[in-house]
């Protein structure tokens, strides 16, 4: 079988839907293993809690709320979607979409996920964290979205962990998974790479360092490093869009309290310097770009009624090549629609003007 240039193929336990063009291995050895105990131990502590998790004191869970405090985490799910605005498209204007569902089994239950997609019609939609063995465990939240190709990449290491998902209206030329040709990093499904004519997509669930950043070593000395080099190498053949929960905070105007923070997972300033590497290698913060000034977030955790009281973090972003700064009309954040513990974050961009 065949490769496109450095483009190779999906490995058996990523599940793709039947229009894309696939290159495949002739021989492939499955990352299938059975995990030390030790091994477990760790990745069981990882992602299982966001960065800013209460420590000082014992955070409420939903059912030991007051009636006042339900009230508001309800109220805070009512959403008019008639009251969202749509951005008014271009001849080659395309909308993208990215979104950490925190498994996706229980977030496509709720009415609001397929109504804010209908309502805003993205070419292209990014989810991480969908927690699936199977696709077809969301098999009507497929249907629902039939005109869409569905490509899928599952963690193999540990059921209902990582995950991730692209749903696209167009055709890619290619798909890959992992990063570079070895297909790094991609026992827990956490990167999609999509090849279109005029761009990439990079679909990515960073790793997050973990409570007591056990996993920090990881993330800074092997995984940004190879992500780093990885989109860099993309870029020399076409314009990059990087989307997903990159799992950073990079600025202080991107958390809501950045005093005492500075060791907790998603504020390390090792952390940090990595996305400021990132970008002084020829990249944009699509979001920052158009609202240098204003503070917006991404991720609140569901504990201690971080959403009511705005304790949020900009986990979830749009890093584009340079070349494609002409092309950004808009990169806005959807703060009510709040299903899992992230919101959508959507960018609007006008291809005719790539240059």
């Amino acid at each position: 079988m065949k490769c496109v240039g450095f483009l190779c193929s999906a490995p058996p336990h990523v599940i793709v839907g039947a229009t894309a063009r696939i290159i495949t291995r002739v021989s492939y050895q499955p990352h299938y293993q059975t995990m030390p105990k030790t091994t477990k131990r760790v990745n069981q502590s990882v992602d299982k809690a966001k960065p800013e998790r209460e420590t000082r004191k014992k955070a409420k869970k939903e059912d030991d709320l007051d009636p006042k405090e339900r009230q508001d985490s309800i109220a805070s799910n009512h959403v008019n979607l008639e009251e969202i605005q749509v951005p008014k498209r271009q001849d080659n204007s395309k909308i993208f979409v990215t979104w950490n569902v925190a498994g996706m089994r229980s977030t496509v239950k709720d009415p609001l996920f397929l109504g804010f997609l209908t309502r805003l019609e993205p070419d292209v939609i990014c989810l991480q964290e969908t927690k699936l063995s199977d696709k077809n465990q969301v098999s009507e939240t497929i249907q629902s979205l039939s005109n869409y190709q569905d490509i899928w990449n599952h963690c193999t290491t540990r059921k209902g962990y990582s995950g991730t998902a692209v749903f696209t209206k167009e055709k890619p030329i290619s798909v890959r998974f992992g990063i570079q040709q070895e297909e790094k990093h991609n026992e827990e499904g956490r990167v999609i790479t999509l090849e279109y004519d005029k761009y990439y997509l990079v679909n990515a669930y960073v790793p997050n360092a973990g409570e007591g950043l056990r996993r920090l070593q990881y993330r800074i000395d092997s995984w940004e490093k190879d992500m780093c080099q990885y989109l860099c190498h993309l870029q020399q053949e076409k314009p990059v869009i990087y989307a997903g929960d990159l799992n950073v905070a990079h600025q202080e105007i991107d958390i809501y309290e950045p005093k005492g923070h500075e060791k907790h997972a998603g504020f390390t300033p090792q952390e940090r310097q990595k996305f400021t590497d990132l970008l002084q290698c020829g990249f944009v913060d699509a979001f920052r770009y158009l609202h240098p000034h204003q503070q917006s977030f991404t991720y609140w955790s569901k504990r201690a009624r971080a959403k009511q009281r705005n304790h949020g973090w900009r986990l979830d972003y749009f890093v584009l090549s340079q070349r494609l700064v002409p092309c950004l009309l808009q990169c806005e954040t959807f703060e009510n629609i709040y299903i899992s513990d992230h919101c959508p974050l959507m960018l609007h961009l006008d291809l005719g003007q790539l240059q």
